[in-house]
């Protein structure tokens, strides 16, 4: 919430109906899908890490949460994921 809150605050258009607007134009499209991919490529290679992706951030913080207790129907929602089952 505090991310969404400050990237409100603080973007660019403020009359966008976008979070994270793209920086190209005015505010009136949403941020490219392959932003943070390649945002993420362009790190990787200035601090020169192993090779990650966002997808794999994304695994590892819902295996974090759902060690620490978070429930499963829970990081699915958050993750977008189909629930099996239920």
């Amino acid at each position: 919430m505090q991310l969404i809150k400050r990237a409100l605050a603080e973007r660019l258009y403020k009359d966008s109906p976008y979070v994270f607007p793209s920086t190209r134009g005015k505010g009136d499209k949403p941020i490219d899908r392959h932003a943070l991919s390649q945002a993420v490529r362009r790190l990787r290679q200035k601090l020169k890490m192993a090779e990650w992706s966002p997808h794999d951030a994304r695994r590892s913080a819902t295996t974090w949460a759902r060690a620490v207790g978070i429930p499963r129907d829970t990081t699915e929602a958050l993750t977008h994921h189909a629930i099996v089952g239920s």
